[in-house]
């Protein structure tokens, strides 16, 4: 299990989902999370958001998702999914790349606005990448809960009640 320390604020995750990016995409799926009782960190750069969504309870910390001491901090060794819902197409490649490194096993999944990043994308090591749609973004999420059960969220961000669906055996 993994001790967060951000200042003096300490968090601890383990089989968890780490989010970075908390725009629109990352907001939605931190709400269905919430809802499904997943537990789940977000990593944000603009300090405003981070300080509203703090307040208002969100796990969310202030840092940038291309440094391998902060992915640390926020316990990618012991993270099942990593979701990238970032706009910024070299740090999103720097981000797989690192995740990867740090966590073989992690199931990356990575949102991306442009096609001919996909290819590149799955090379650096994402597992799924969806390319972002005009009135919805689908994610097909694959993790193993923490007993090791296969789970598949599949979250339409274009509907204000999503929940998540977990297809049965």
């Amino acid at each position: 299990m993994s001790r967060v320390r951000e200042g003096e604020i300490v968090v601890k995750k383990s089989n968890h989902v780490i989010i970075v990016g908390f725009g629109l995409n990352g907001r939605n799926l931190a709400r269905v999370l919430k809802d499904s009782d997943i537990p789940y960190v977000v990593l944000e750069l603009n300090p405003d958001a981070v300080r509203k969504s703090k307040r208002k309870g969100e796990p969310i910390y202030y840092g940038d998702g291309t440094s391998p001491e902060m992915l640390r901090k926020l316990g990618i060794l012991w993270a099942r999914v990593l979701v990238i819902a970032i706009s910024d197409p070299s740090a999103t490649r720097r981000i797989v790349e690192i995740a990867r490194m740090e966590n073989p096993r992690i199931h990356i999944m990575v949102r991306t606005r442009y096609v001919s990043e996909i290819e590149e994308l799955v090379s650096l090591g994402a597992d799924e990448v969806r390319k972002e749609g005009y009135r919805t973004l689908r994610t097909d999420l694959t993790a193993k809960t923490r007993v090791g059960m296969a789970c598949l969220m599949v979250v339409e961000y274009s509907q204000p009640g999503a929940r998540l669906h977990t297809p049965r055996e």
